[in-house]
């Protein structure tokens, strides 16, 4: 019994990563005009919130996860864009849920098992938070050297800036979600001030860079608490899946001029 029960909590935490990177997808298609992107993104994640369902008793499926079943297959049925609307909202709002939900297992690893605590612990030893300061020194010196003339620019700088610090080692997720945020952020700034390309454009590259050596820096730590894990809770092949970081930071361009016509 304790065997299926660890091989019931491999599956589990498995569709649950799964599940949180086809949220991200589906979220992150909000912006795109590609309806086929979009459908196919809800689709991703309408069959990872049902994955994960199955394997949930009758009582332990949260209501969250059954009314965006619900909602996303009526807008399916009727196409209609005010259903779709909806599913946006309750999209946005599913990020603390997928987080936070206790799942209400009826059986467990060793309680001594810390997830947290042992990303942190091995993030410590890392090079993580030196890199993210490498890039917060970056962004500070485009504000303190006045690279380019912009109000706007400026505070969206202090902003990001003061997001990193909030956020970054406080988890796995959050760590890999402050390089989407930055790789979004980085793409913003390349289209609207594209008549200072020259100026911008090595400093793209070098943030593009740093996010490169942190992806990979974090991939290590990720590394060293599956093995932790499988050491303290004796589950077998235990892996965390990455969000598709590397992808994200490749979108950048390595040279705007090559993706954005500099000339218009």
């Amino acid at each position: 019994m304790q065997e299926s029960s660890k091989k019931l909590l491999n599956s589990l935490v498995e569709k649950q990563e799964k599940l949180k990177r086809s949220y991200l997808s589906f979220r992150d298609s909000f912006n795109s005009n590609n309806t086929k992107q979009k459908e196919d993104a809800l689709n991703d994640f309408i069959n990872s919130l049902k994955a994960v369902r199955e394997l949930l008793a009758i009582s332990d499926v949260p209501i969250w996860l059954s009314s965006f079943i619900s909602v996303s297959e009526r807008y399916k049925q009727t196409n209609n864009i005010n259903t779709f609307r909806d599913l946006e909202r309750i999209t946005i709002n599913l990020s603390n849920q997928l987080q936070n939900h206790n799942w209400g297992l009826s059986f467990s690893v060793e309680s001594s098992v810390d997830f947290e605590q042992i990303y942190n612990e091995y993030s410590k030893q890392s090079k993580i938070d030196e890199l993210f300061e490498q890039i917060i020194s970056i962004l500070q010196k485009i504000i303190t050297d006045e690279l380019i003339d912009s109000k706007k620019l400026e505070d969206s700088l202090n902003n990001l800036i003061k997001i990193i610090i909030k956020n970054k080692g406080k988890s796995c997720y959050s760590d890999e979600t402050i390089i989407h945020f930055i790789v979004m952020f980085l793409k913003n700034i390349a289209s609207e001030f594209i008549s200072q390309i020259s100026i911008i454009g090595p400093i793209i590259t070098a943030i593009k860079n740093t996010l490169f050596e942190l992806a990979q820096e974090i991939q290590n730590v990720k590394e060293n608490v599956c093995k932790k894990i499988e050491e303290q809770s004796k589950l077998k092949n235990f892996s965390i899946q990455s969000q598709d970081i590397k992808l994200s930071i490749e979108s950048i361009p390595d040279s705007i001029g090559n993706h954005i016509d500099i000339k218009s």
